[in-house]
This record gives C-alpha cells, sequence and structure tokens, in this order.
C-alpha cells in the first residue's frame, strides 16, 4: 500500500462517522485535522475547514447518511441576561464593533459593491460583498480599534479564512477616534502563517498591518 506523507495531505471528517475518519487516519499514519460544521435555519450546512489546505492533497471521510441531531443548544446575548448590569467593557467593544462595520458597509457600498452582513454566521468573516464588477465575493474581517491602539486580535478562524481564500479575503482596519470612524485601510493577503495548533488567536502588530494597506478600492 502506498503511504502518505503527513506534509503534503489533509485528512478531514465529516459529521456522520467522526470515529471512523479518527480510525482511518490513525491507520495511514496521517493527522485528523479539525473540522466546523454549523446548520443555517432553512437546513443547509456551513462546513469549515481548520487547516489551511493550499497546495495540498485533500481527503474528507462522509457518508450519504442522514444526519441525526443529539442535541442543541440557545445562544442568548449577555445583554439580555445582565441587563443594566452588562460589564462596560463588553458594551464598548460592542460599539466599536458596530462603529466599524457601519463605516465598512458604508465604503463598500460606496465602491459599488453589494456588501451583506454574516457577522452573526461566524463563518471567519463579517462582511460578504459582491463586486459587480469582477463578478465576484470579497470576504471582509472587520476590526475596529481605538486610535493609539498598539495589537489587533485575529481569531484563529479568520486567520484560516483568510489563507484559505486569500484572493478573495480583505481585513478592514476601522481606527476610531471620539466615538467616529477616523481612517479606513484595508490589508490585502494579511496573514502568512497558520496559528499554532492551540492557539484560539493571535495578535498582530497594528502598525505593520497598517504599513500594508490600502485605501478601500
Amino acid at each position: 500500500m502506498q503511504t502518505l506523507d503527513p506534509s503534503e495531505v489533509r485528512f478531514f471528517s465529516g459529521s456522520s462517522h467522526p470515529q471512523l475518519a479518527a480510525d482511518i487516519a490513525a491507520h495511514l499514519g496521517v493527522p485528523l485535522d479539525e473540522t466546523r460544521i454549523s446548520r443555517f435555519s432553512n437546513d443547509n450546512l456551513y462546513i469549515q475547514l481548520g487547516a489551511s489546505v493550499r497546495s495540498l492533497n485533500v481527503y474528507i471521510v462522509q457518508s450519504l447518511s442522514p444526519p441525526v441531531v443529539i442535541g442543541g443548544a440557545i445562544v442568548v446575548p449577555i445583554g439580555m441576561i445582565l441587563g443594566e448590569r452588562t460589564p462596560p467593557e463588553i458594551l464598548d467593544i460592542r460599539i466599536t464593533e458596530q462603529i466599524a462595520m457601519q463605516a465598512v458597509m458604508q465604503a463598500e457600498t460606496y465602491l459599488g459593491n453589494h456588501p451583506k452582513d454574516v457577522s452573526q454566521e461566524k463563518i471567519g468573516y463579517d462582511i460578504e460583498s459582491f463586486d459587480p464588477h469582477t463578478g465576484r465575493l470579497r470576504f471582509i474581517e472587520v476590526k475596529g480599534r481605538k486610535a493609539g491602539a498598539d495589537t489587533v486580535t485575529v481569531y484563529r478562524t479568520e486567520i484560516l479564512c483568510g489563507l484559505n481564500s486569500a484572493e478573495q479575503f480583505i481585513l478592514a482596519l476601522v481606527e476610531l477616534e471620539n466615538g467616529k470612524p477616523a481612517r479606513l485601510r484595508y490589508v490585502s493577503n494579511p496573514f502568512t502563517s497558520e496559528p499554532d495548533p492551540g492557539a484560539v488567536s493571535m495578535n498582530y502588530n497594528l502598525a505593520d498591518l497598517i504599513a500594508r494597506s490600502a485605501e478601500p478600492s
């Protein structure tokens, strides 16, 4: 049997038989990479691969059997539970994110694109914007930071999305002063490497990203 070079393959599991996928991966001597699967309200599935697949051979173990629902959860915003007791720092972050999102949505509209807020879907970016000139979608992750900030935090799913969709992914940096957007910059190909396996997020030097950025276009 021909052996697989672990450095040349990515091996993933679907939702039907994760244990079978783990057994196959162990038998082949390759790691089983992480797969995140979520279901939309219309029963469509969203699948996010937890590792970069560029220039690699990709294998996915998934049968055609219907999925079985074994549990559920209700996600409730913290403000609905705590109300006026919501910590000020959480409220401040929310307000900053909302202002930044509005700034990028307006910029995309001004460019003649058709932006859509998908931030609640947690798919690695905040805005999906259709560019009618190219006929392609732009995946925009929005980061709002107050003036004077030194770093920006990017989550693992966002980094992997940026690597796997390098030609479509944009990191939008919005600098806020006195509660208003003062500067908006776009960074193409913002990431050069995957985060460490155990890393949930990574901090990037904001000045370095700004130096590689450009005006929205």
